[in-house]
């Protein structure tokens, strides 16, 4: 029997660079959440909905309460209004492209897009998971940090990441405006396992408000690999396990141990045993963003491996197992989070390559070969096999920085060209 078409989905490309090259002023620290750039904001989704984007994604990143009431600039109450707000401008950019059709089939999705702890701090630090304490420590050692350390970290970033969402589910006009959520540049083991011990606390809030799975959305967890490398050393086997794996202690049945996924579980472990002893929810889609288009293949081929291995060790049951990729490449030039501006990467002769239509051939080449990856799976007794796609959940793809609309409509071209 045929395995079905895989399915993609265009995502949109870089807000705050799309902004930037249009010759907004993005220099504040709230990036592209500032306020001030409501309508701009709103017309950039609109360039990427007309591009040909299936889902955009909101102008949130950046988005906390702190970074709002920094300096009495405001009360709480006001940045969590602002904070809603810019779920509103892509939900009002969504209408204003759907407008004339007859049904909701076609019509664009909104991801609510949060980034990482780091990228509220001044210099950013997404790409380098330097955290100062609580939720540090501010620098990497081969040995493992104390199980009070490291739980405090643990606690500090999952409280930063579910205050966030319960600003957003909290009224339900803007959660229900909502598809995805959509994490993204994790530069941390850590703070990928306090992301999903959030989103377990956050679905058991989302049950008491709006009933059983009423509120529930599809979520993703997406990590940045600047030159190709994880910023704390972990391998792609070691993210992928940390994003999907029920238990941080089901690693051991994949040759990799709890001190491979961020902390060493010896004598003291009452306190780590605790935050892990329900399971964790899984992603519906994990994968890589914000990463140069030189490392996706290697990268996505690595992450095609151990999730495969992952499905076939039997940890994930059946609805866990059906997971996606996101792939949402940078244009390819460097960021410097201290001066704020863009450079041509050392040894790279020209930024643009062979320019727009060369990076939506290569990210579709990466695309197509994470879509049509398959494994082969056995019933019950091994009696009877059959093949399955890998990444069931289908391929997400889309741009980051420096990725504007020709850049996604090119995607398109290349991806879904008889949709136009």
């Amino acid at each position: 029997m045929p395995l079905p078409p895989v399915r993609y989905t265009i995502l949109d490309g870089g807000m705050g660079t799309t902004l930037e090259d249009s010759g907004h002023n993005v220099s504040s620290n709230l990036w592209s959440s500032d306020p001030a750039l409501r309508s701009a904001v709103r017309d950039v989704h609109a360039g990427f909905l007309d591009a040909g984007a299936e889902m955009i994604g909101t102008a949130t990143y950046q988005a906390c309460e702190s970074l709002y009431t920094q300096d009495g600039a405001m009360s709480s109450d006001r940045a969590h209004q602002l904070m809603l707000s810019q779920v509103g401008v892509a939900e009002e950019a969504v209408k204003q492209a759907s407008q004339g059709r007859t049904s909701d089939v076609g019509r664009g999705k909104v991801g609510l897009c949060l980034g990482p702890f780091g990228a509220t701090l001044q210099p950013g630090q997404e790409y380098s998971g330097l955290y100062p304490p609580p939720c540090g420590p501010s620098s990497f050692s081969t040995t493992c940090s104390t199980v009070s350390s490291y739980t405090s970290s643990l606690t500090a970033l999952r409280e930063f990441h579910l205050s966030r969402l319960l600003t957003y589910a909290q009224d339900q006009a803007t959660w229900d405006s909502l598809d995805w959520v959509c994490f993204e540049t994790i530069p941390l083991l850590r703070e990928a396992l306090a992301i999903r011990l959030a989103m377990r606390d956050f679905e058991g809030k989302l049950d008491e408000m709006y009933g059983s799975d009423g509120g529930r959305k599809k979520w993703w967890m997406a990590y940045v690999f600047p030159s190709g490398k994880f910023p704390d050393g972990s391998t792609v086997k070691q993210v992928v396990a940390a994003s999907v794996l029920p238990r941080p202690w089901d690693a051991q049945g994949l040759g990799l141990s709890t001190k491979d996924l961020g902390f060493d579980n010896g004598d003291e472990t009452s306190s780590i045993t605790a935050l892990f002893q329900v399971r964790l929810p899984v992603p519906q889609a994990i994968g890589i963003n914000c990463t140069s288009p030189a490392h996706i293949r290697q990268l996505s081929r690595d992450f095609t491996q151990s999730v495969e291995e992952i499905l076939s060790s039997g940890h994930l049951d059946a609805t866990e197992g059906d997971i996606g990729f996101v792939l949402y490449p940078d244009g390819g030039l460097v960021y410097n989070t201290t001066t704020r501006s863009w450079s041509v990467p050392t040894g790279v002769a020209s930024a643009g390559g062979e320019g727009t239509g060369s990076w939506a051939r290569n990210v579709a080449i990466v695309a197509r070969e994470v879509g049509e990856a398959t494994r082969t799976t056995s019933s019950a007794g091994g009696k009877e096999e059959k093949t399955a796609r890998v990444w069931s959940g289908g391929v997400l793809v889309g741009g980051c920085c420096k990725n504007g609309f020709e850049e996604i409509k090119g995607l398109r071209n290349e991806l879904k060209p008889r949709e136009g």
